[in-house]
């Protein structure tokens, strides 16, 4: 049941526009700007444009 509570948390959130900004221009999300819980899946989401190397696409396709 907490874990639904903390899911529909999430859910009713706004995105903030400067972490949508940030996350439509493919940027990884800085952390000083995240103010709602949809906001830090956003930024958890964003990590992927943080990639570098190609072992970390590697291990993130084959997870």
């Amino acid at each position: 049941m907490r874990e639904s509570l903390q899911k529909m948390k999430i859910a009713a959130a706004p995105i903030t526009e400067s972490v949508l900004s940030q996350f439509q221009h493919h940027q990884p999300i800085d952390r000083k700007i995240v103010k709602t819980p949809m906001d830090d899946l956003v930024g958890a989401l964003a990590l992927v444009f943080d990639l570098n190397f190609k072992e970390s696409y590697d291990i993130l396709k084959n997870t």
